[in-house]
């Protein structure tokens, strides 16, 4: 099974303004950013203007796709998003410098063994960072569609906001503030400790 299966955005207006949910989690001026498993970069470009002028490192196994958010970052004149191919699990030795904000979107369900890479995130952050995990709240497919077809990760993966913070790293981060982001979706907010 793709633990990945239908994440995919089906387009780029599935959800109407990813600018206003980076900003009402706390992503705001002048804070780097990393976008875990970013694909071709949803939230990377649409972090890339708030954050200006501090980076934002958008990091996927899948070059091809980061290739995609290349081109579109140069077409839009984002030149603070900087692709970077390779696996969560070694995070800290892709990123060239400690980051203050971590997000993983729509991913975190998919992710085999989670603890090991919010460890890997909190090792990844300045002392006062932040981990933004953007999840499908635990609903059937059938109840989250996006452009009349049923989106999301299969049923059977989905985890509430409890499971969230269940599989964070305990010794890494606070039980983090759960913020709702309709009509889907919730994230949890948690702090490194």
């Amino acid at each position: 099974m793709d633990r990945f299966e239908h994440t995919r955005q089906p387009d780029w207006e599935w959800w109407a303004d990813p600018e206003r949910v980076l900003s009402e989690l706390g992503v705001g001026s002048n804070c780097s950013l990393v976008d875990i498993g970013s694909g071709n970069g949803y939230f990377a470009l649409a972090g890339a203007a708030p954050v200006d002028p501090a980076p934002v490192y958008a990091v996927d196994v899948d070059a091809a796709l980061l290739d995609e958010l290349e081109r579109m970052a140069g077409e839009t004149g984002r030149s603070n998003v900087i692709p970077l191919t390779g696996d969560a699990r070694e995070l800290s030795s892709i990123l060239p410098e400690r980051i203050e904000i971590a997000l993983i979107a729509n991913t975190f369900h998919g992710i085999e063994n989670p603890r090991r890479v919010t460890a890997e995130v909190a090792r990844s952050l300045t002392d006062d960072g932040r981990l933004l995990v953007v999840n499908w709240h635990d609903r059937p497919p059938a109840e989250t569609p996006v452009a009349g077809a049923p989106r999301g990760p299969p049923e059977e993966l989905r985890l509430s906001p409890a499971q969230t913070r269940e599989a964070l790293a305990e010794d890494s981060f606070t039980a983090g503030t759960v913020v709702e982001l309709p009509p889907h979706h919730y994230a949890l907010v948690c702090e490194r400790v």
